[in-house]
């Protein structure tokens, strides 16, 4: 448990920053008006022991002394650029409950506002289950993504243990963006701009938009491979030269496609962040928000099997990263960022991402680390609000055990084909082993 006093490295020194683009798209469009589109997350810990309230509240208050912004506020000034600092926040919420399913608690949390101007955007809870203890932190996506978070509970945990987490490397987004500038980005940017009429279709189509409740209700569906099984499916894809993440994204598309959710068509596609920071030599360790996305799709009208499309869609994912210019997405969205807090954020679309992709998968690795092997026995997550419309798998892996934590809304996917959606899955995913 906790023991002894940790001196802090940023103690008393108050943080200020603008927000880059995508933290800032992300903190505003959850926050009009109209059709907000909030995207918040989660990580699950499943502790080999429980902790006291007292025990996590010294923790939580030594965090943002290694993690500036784990305790920081978002100050909107438009048409300026907000503002995230850490003066006047409060402390990190923490929430001490006893309940008898953590997983329904889960779901309806990871869909609450952050909307005390005055909190943090991260709060912990704390569940003691008849199945054991379980810590959930939930972080508003606009300041850290699946990463981060990782890089935050290894501070809680080293915190507990009485030791000093690591310092968090320093980084400079401006810097960044303006070491790798490219001026072909302008008239990409410029070649891409919607003409007149193409602006009146997206007029006239927001007349038939989809309609859904304005508060959806949320389900978590979590499954768990055993070493055994989990040490199975790493050497089957190896020996056919392909990935874990491949397999189980094949899967799960598999999955759809047999079960016929959300269309019958033969092509699924898969949505799948990625981490930048080994791509742009950022260190690892960055607490924040540096992600992009790729989509990768399967054709299963198509006579192969199992491990053959794996290994295409490793191919096509490798492919897409090399050949994507992550960066650009970000400077489109500057520029569009720019006419936004000139204009306001505007009513959106509510856009079916059905039609898009099927499912959006965050797979955060294998998470094994010497701060988490005395308390921890599973990792769970990233478990994701997403976007109204979507499906969210988070994958992690820790001593052995892969982990899935599935996020659906009853209203676009009932609960028994989530879960049966699922269960197939890993079925396909075993059976190939």
């Amino acid at each position: 448990m906790m023991r002894g006093k940790c001196e802090g490295l940023m103690k008393g020194v108050v943080m200020q920053r603008e927000l880059w683009t995508m933290e800032e798209w992300i903190y505003s469009s959850a926050r009009r008006e109209y059709n907000p589109l909030p995207i918040n997350f989660g990580m699950a810990v499943e502790c080999t022991q429980p902790f006291s309230e007292q025990e996590l509240r010294r923790a939580l208050d030594g965090i943002p002394e290694f993690l500036p912004l784990s305790r920081a506020r978002v100050v909107l000034r438009a048409p300026q650029r907000a503002l995230v600092t850490t003066e006047g926040v409060k402390t990190i919420p923490l929430f001490f409950k006893q309940v008898a399913n953590c997983w329904e608690e889960m779901a309806r949390e990871v869909a609450s506002p952050f909307d005390d101007p005055y909190a943090p955007l991260v709060r912990l809870f704390a569940y003691d289950t008849p199945e054991g203890f379980f810590l959930f932190v939930h972080f508003d996506h606009a300041l850290v993504d699946g990463i981060g978070a990782v890089v935050w509970l290894r501070s809680l945990f080293a915190l507990l243990q009485g030791k000093i987490p690591p310092p968090p490397p320093s980084w400079d987004w401006k810097e960044f963006f303006a070491s790798h500038y490219n001026p072909q980005w302008e008239k990409t940017y410029e070649a891409s701009q919607q003409g007149f009429f193409e602006r009146f279709s997206n007029w006239v189509q927001g007349f038939s938009e989809p309609l859904w409740p304005e508060r959806l209700s949320y389900s978590l569906f979590v499954e768990t491979l055993s070493p055994s099984e989990t040490r199975a499916l790493l050497e089957a894809a190896r020996a056919h030269r392909t990935s874990v993440h491949s397999a189980i994204a094949v899967a799960f598309l598999q999955a759809f496609f047999e079960l016929g959710i959300n269309h019958r068509h033969p092509v699924r596609t898969v949505l799948s962040p990625v981490n930048l920071r080994k791509r742009y030599h950022v260190p690892e360790d960055f607490y924040g928000l540096l992600n992009g996305t790729l989509r990768t799709s399967v054709d299963f009208s198509q006579s192969r099997d199992f491990w053959q499309r794996c290994v295409l869609f490793k191919r096509e994912l490798q492919l897409q990263w090399e050949i994507t210019d992550f960066l650009y997405y970000h400077y489109r969205a500057e520029r569009d960022l720019e006419k936004a807090l000139q204009r306001g954020f505007k009513k959106r679309r509510r856009f079916d991402t059905r039609g898009d992709y099927d499912l959006s998968l965050t797979n955060v690795g294998v998470l094994d680390h010497p701060l988490f092997h005395p308390f921890v026995k599973r990792i769970y997550g990233p478990i994701a609000q997403g976007l109204p419309s979507e499906t969210v798998l988070g994958v992690s892996t820790y001593n052995n055990e892969l982990t899935f934590s599935l996020v659906s809304k009853p209203f676009f996917l009932p609960d028994d084909m989530a879960k049966r959606l699922v269960i197939v899955a890993k079925e396909l995913l075993l059976s190939h082993c």
